[in-house]
């Protein structure tokens, strides 16, 4: 269509909108839903293809519901420029009317984008700070449509589906991206915010609060004893408490219940909200719920001090919880518990004493309550030190924080605010790196320990760049692996292992390991499997600090052996890797997992799916360890025999590449004695960080599945139900019976009967 039409409807001198032009050059695969109040409310979506936005209006908006099939008609294109543009269109001009920038991010097509478009039915993905996964746009056929600008949008059914009637994205997101207003506080403002400047980040935008929206609480804070006439500062650096051995005593110290979570500086200016970590990295696009609470508090101006949580199930605060939310975007989980207020409508407070500080600072978010739902006071008790830290012990607490009522806010490490942590009840405590990148919620924003440690596991160089192409470091690696742990670990530990590393990097020197050799690595031990006679055992793990301990060794592929230690020569597990060949496409290698799937199910075997990682498909079925390697391996050459011999246009069974042009090969040689698969949850090394993630039968049919390092975490958090749940508890074995039903079946196949 290109932009003439668009130019045509539009007076440039008049209108703010930018006018399109050969100079825009944003990046590839650009994504924006602008939300537009119009002569009618609607959203506009915007999908970049050969220098322009094509563009849909969607009068109801979009939906996260497959069942939701939304109309989505059809407009001119837009120029690149216009997806930065949030303001007021003036009246009498063609789209009169306010917009929003609503969600934003970047879609890939998932097949040919350009083929697809004119064919009329676009399979893509989404990766934007509202919408995500899988969707599809289908241009509508028949005469009502005789000039195909009316098209269907429709979610696929992935981890970000979620009902319409439990959730409505548009009722849950009503703030711009890109100011952090509602469509009617734009409106009110009339002052032009969109920029062509397509090089600015979303991370130096400000999160911008309405002048005037909330009326400043009455708090009196310039008749705190302490309290300074001042400036604001830009930073403010966090200071952590000591560690003490024991509760300090008396009514003169105030004690908090340590929790597990992210600490974060919150700072509010009359127009802006910023959200600071530790290290003084702006995280405020990483949590915009919070932004959003801290932002709606009733003053001009404040700093508050406090620590992003997010529960358990038994209510508990939990780094790993938090890791999940922040991987699978799950905003409405996470609460800002603040603890201290040390500056508040123009006033230094950090000489005041902490608990007038805590005073202002509960009156403070009291009064924004109903505004602040994602923000708690961290409330605190006086005195009866060993009492509290007895009953934080007994539910499970991290610890206590003490802190000297007294006190001024520490500007370095002080015995006031000290740190007496409860006996571990299993598991490291984690904090949390909070510097992720917007737009995407990356695995940058997980559990981070102090000094570069995960899991109690010391990382060196943790900043190393590991896969370059996504500047994944070996610290996100090892964060991945402390994510999926409770998942990946019946998969690996106790098991032979083989391991691909690339020390330097992807990019660099790789190799396999199966042997520990000499060296004494913490975590890791021999196993007392042996490659021959007088061979090093190999290398095993029991826990998740020795996954952590292979990101440290930057291990990018994990191999285990399909049997477990303590019965090395009797499997437990059955393998068949699907292996497409030179132009094979994803349907076909679909196909043949499904029907290696029926063909099991034929000999009574229920069997679970997976994605390689890479272009195939690896088909897994739970045993009990009954037969020997020997015994098994024939069971799944035969398996792969009947397949390759009733369907030989289809499926072959054996290696050579020459036999494999336009099939899939039915890889059955991984049930040796010695042999390994890449086991589920593991990286693979492969550009782009994808790993190898269990799946849903159905879920194979919507597109090729690829996931990764990123956004595995994001499923799993979003999941209701593990996709093999039930592959732990599932007992079955390759009985006799199936054997001999496999038998007659290769017979009948080779004479044609």
């Amino acid at each position: 269509m290109g932009l003439r039409e668009y130019q045509r409807k539009r007076d440039f001198q008049r209108t703010p909108e930018p006018a399109g032009g050969l100079d825009a050059a944003p990046p590839v695969g650009r994504y924006v839903i602008q939300k537009h109040d119009a002569r009618r409310l609607h959203y506009d979506l915007r999908l970049e293809l050969d220098g322009v936005l094509l563009s849909w209006a969607l009068p109801k908006g979009p939906s996260l519901d497959p069942k939701e099939k939304r109309l989505a008609v059809q407009t001119e294109d837009h120029p690149l420029e216009y997806g930065d543009f949030e303001g007021v269109i003036p009246e009498g001009q063609y789209g009169g009317g306010t917009v929003m920038l609503w969600d934003r991010g970047t879609w890939r097509c998932l097949d040919d984008a350009r083929r697809s478009y004119r064919e009329g039915t676009i399979k893509f993905e989404i990766a934007g700070q509202k919408l995500r996964g899988a969707w599809t746009l289908v241009r509508m056929t028949g005469p009502r449509n005789a000039d195909g600008k009316n098209w269907l949008l429709i979610k696929e059914r992935d981890a970000a589906a979620r009902p319409e009637q439990e959730y409505s994205v548009t009722d849950a997101e009503p703030f711009s991206v890109a100011s952090n207003r509602t469509i009617r506080e734009i409106a009110q403002d009339r002052q032009r915010i969109w920029t062509t400047d397509g090089a600015r980040g979303p991370a130096e935008e400000r999160w911008r609060r309405s002048p005037g929206l909330h009326g400043p609480a009455d708090l009196n804070i310039a008749a705190a004893p302490g309290a300074r006439s001042a400036p604001q500062p830009a930073t403010l650096r966090a200071v952590r408490p000591v560690v003490a051995e024991r509760v300090p005593g008396g009514d003169g110290w105030l004690h908090e219940l340590k929790l597990s979570g992210a600490r974060v500086l919150a700072f509010l200016r009359s127009d802006e909200v910023r959200l600071l970590d530790e290290q003084g990295a702006d995280c405020t696009r990483a949590w915009p719920e919070v932004a959003r609470a801290v932002g709606r508090l009733p003053v001009q101006s404040a700093i508050l001090d406090g620590l992003l949580v997010v529960t358990d199930a038994r209510g508990a605060p939990d780094a790993r919880a938090l890791a999940a939310a922040a991987q699978s975007g799950r905003q409405d989980l996470v609460q800002y518990h603040a603890f201290d207020l040390p500056f508040c409508g123009g006033f230094d407070l950090r000489r005041v004493a902490l608990s007038e500080r805590k005073a202002l600072l509960h009156r403070l978010i009291a009064a924004g309550a109903a505004e602040a739902k994602a923000l708690r006071y961290c409330d605190h008790i006086v005195g009866n030190g060993d009492a509290v830290f007895a009953q934080a012990a007994r539910l499970g607490a991290a610890g206590i924080v003490s802190k000297r009522a007294a006190s001024p806010y520490p500007g370095k490490a002080s015995k006031a605010w000290q740190v007496v942590d409860c006996p571990p009840a299993g598991g490291p405590e984690a904090e949390t790196s909070l510097a992720a990148r917007a737009p995407e919620r990356r695995i940058a924003a997980v559990a981070v320990e102090p000094r570069a440690t995960v899991c109690g596991v010391r990382l060196t160089n943790p900043d190393r760049i590991l896969y370059p192409e996504d500047r994944v470091t070996k610290r996100m690696l090892a964060h991945y692996y402390e994510a999926v742990a409770e998942r990946m670990l019946p998969h690996v530990v106790k098991r032979p292992l083989s391991l691909f590393r690339a020390p330097e990097g992807l990019e660099n020197e790789s190799f396999f390991q199966k042997h520990v050799g000499d060296a004494s690595i913490a975590h890791l031990r021999d196993s007392p499997v042996r490659e021959g006679e007088g061979k090093d055992p190999y290398i095993a793990i029991d826990d998740v600090r020795g996954l952590v301990t292979l990101a440290q060794l930057s291990v990018l592929e994990i191999h285990p052996w399909g049997s477990r230690e303590d019965d090395v020569d009797r499997p437990d597990r059955l393998i068949f890797d699907l292996d497409p060949g030179p132009e094979v496409g994803w349907r076909q290698v679909v196909e043949a997992a499904k029907a290696v799937r029926d063909l099991l199910a034929d000999l009574g075997l229920q069997s679970f799916a997976k994605t390689s990682g890479g272009k195939g498909i690896h088909v897994v079925v739970p045993i009990t360890r009954r037969g020997g390697w020997d015994e098994i391996k024939d069971f799944c050459g035969g398996v792969a025999k009947v397949l390759a011999a009733r369907e030989p246009k289809r499926y072959v069974a054996t290696m050579a590449k020459w036999a494999r042009q336009g099939r899939v090969f039915v890889d059955y040689l991984r049930n040796v004695r010695g042999a390994t698969a890449v086991a589920a949850y593991s990286t693979r090394a492969r550009p782009g960080a994808p790993v190898s993630a269990p799946v849903f039968w159905d879920e194979l049919d919507a597109h090729p599945i690829g996931f990764t390092l990123h956004s595995l975490p994001r499923r799993i958090a979003n999941l209701r139900r593990d996709p093999w749940e039930d592959f732990l508890s599932c007992r079955q074995s390759v009985t006799k019976a199936a054997q001999e039903r496999l038998a007659r079946w290769l017979r009948e196949s080779r004479t044609g009967g």
